[in-house]
């Protein structure tokens, strides 16, 4: 791995999506993972963890794990980075929008309401918008570059010549330092401006309680005791967020690939309890219509610190199609016009931070 180069070669950036490519940056770190090259393939090893240097994702639905082995990985700093891209934050190139399908999430909604709810307590609905761009190059730089200046968020892609994503997530899956694990629940939003309401506000906080329980409930089922923080706000823009850390001290050699297996999609994505959640979700109106969504699985570069975040507030493409997908938490307490105008907030916010 080449350490923090001073400059980026022109055509290095310019060639950056060409090919395999992926990056991850760290709220913290002034470095960042920059790969190009390489190939893709499953990891089959339940049981063994996933190699160093390399990147690693999963799909929604799929508990596969996808391993990218780069040919090519650059440690760069942030500065040198954006400075590289920085041409690009005055690009012509808009996107154009084509269609949403908020009507799936109507139909989603409604089926939910007519489910017992003693069986499925909450679930995440989606619901996406599509757009044209006709400099899809230009736009994934510019999506690259916008990526690297959202404060308290993780900076994450990965893209194959016609297709990708890229985004920037405050939600971290978990991190894995020394002996000690650490995660968090991140569910219940609202613009920031109405952050005293959200905390105050009965249907958000048994919402959260649901990723609560079960992030506690999967991380037990590893034979470890996690300890729960109080619950707070974390803010992201214009947007806060209900958050409780949880942890663990002591958890030995446990490797990544059980841990995502165990963790991922966490009810904040999914639902609780989680295995009805995944099923419902699965055969409802937007998960017939797109089963092979990424949106919500998890992201992650295998180097000294082990830090996995999921895939959420990111952009897509498929060749000149761009689509971005929100969610929103739904108990049967839920109002509709309520959770229809937070994923529409939170739709505009993704493009106003990485369009």
């Amino acid at each position: 791995m080449d350490e923090s180069p001073l400059h980026l070669r022109v055509d290095f950036i310019d060639n950056l999506f060409e090919d395999l490519g992926a990056f991850f940056a760290c709220p913290e770190n002034d470095e960042i993972i920059l790969a190009c090259g390489g190939e893709i393939n499953d990891w089959l090893q339940e049981e063994a963890d996933i190699p160093p240097n390399v990147f690693y994702f999963t799909t929604f639905y799929n508990k596969q794990i996808h391993i990218y082995t780069p040919s090519t990985i650059l440690k760069v700093k942030r500065e040198v980075l954006i400075n590289s891209l920085v041409k690009y934050q005055s690009c012509q190139n808009r996107l154009s929008p084509l269609n949403n399908y908020d009507s799936l999430f109507v139909n989603d909604f409604q089926s939910f309401r007519r489910m017992p709810e003693v069986d499925l307590k909450k679930v995440v609905l989606c619901s996406r918008e599509d757009f044209h761009v006709t400099e899809k190059n230009n736009q994934k730089l510019r999506t690259l570059w916008r990526s690297l200046i959202v404060p308290n968020s993780y900076a994450y892609g990965i893209w194959a010549a016609n297709h990708g994503l890229i985004g920037a997530t405050p939600e971290l899956l978990f991190e894995v330092a020394g002996n000690k694990l650490e995660t968090f629940a991140l569910a219940g939003t609202a613009k920031k401006e109405n952050a005293e309401q959200l905390m105050h506000s009965e249907k958000d906080r048994l919402e959260h309680q649901f990723v609560v329980d079960d992030i506690f409930e999967k991380i037990s089922e590893l034979n470890y005791s996690p300890s729960v923080g109080e619950t707070g706000l974390a803010s992201y823009g214009r947007m806060v967020h209900l958050k409780t850390p949880l942890s663990v001290q002591h958890v030995g050699n446990l490797n990544l690939s059980l841990i995502i297996s165990k963790l991922s999609p966490t009810a904040a994505l999914s639902g609780y309890p989680s295995a009805l959640s995944l099923q419902a979700l699965s055969q409802n109106s937007y998960g017939r219509k797109f089963p092979d969504r990424i949106f919500g699985g998890c992201f992650g570069f295998s180097g000294a610190e082990k830090k996995c975040v999921v895939m959420i507030r990111n952009v897509q493409w498929k060749e000149d199609l761009f689509f971005i997908e929100t969610g929103a938490g739904i108990i049967h307490s839920s109002v509709l016009e309520k959770e229809l105008s937070e994923i529409q907030f939170k739709r505009q916010v993704v493009r106003e931070l990485l369009v």
